[in-house]
């Protein structure tokens, strides 16, 4: 069985566009940077943006994980739900 010259276009119309969708978004927006350009230093002990605290209080939750650090005097625990 022969297939038409318009599916063909198509499949490979296809197959371009997603693999062009599995590209990195970053990879096409990004500007390039100069050569020996130093780029900002992110630091996950002092992230970028405002900061602020936030008190809540919960009941229930799901996917909560909890630690104890090695002193044994802090407790770190991270709690995922909907509101």
């Amino acid at each position: 069985m022969r297939r038409s010259s318009s599916f063909v276009s198509f499949a490979r119309s296809l197959i371009v566009g997603l693999i062009l969708l599995s590209l990195p978004i970053s990879a096409l927006s990004a500007p390039a940077q100069k050569a020996g350009a130093k780029a900002d230093a992110w630091s996950v002990d002092d992230p970028p943006g405002p900061k602020a605290e936030i008190a809540i209080d919960v009941t229930r939750g799901t996917w909560m994980s909890l630690d104890v650090s090695p002193d044994g005097r802090t407790i770190v625990f991270d709690l995922l739900g909907d509101i």
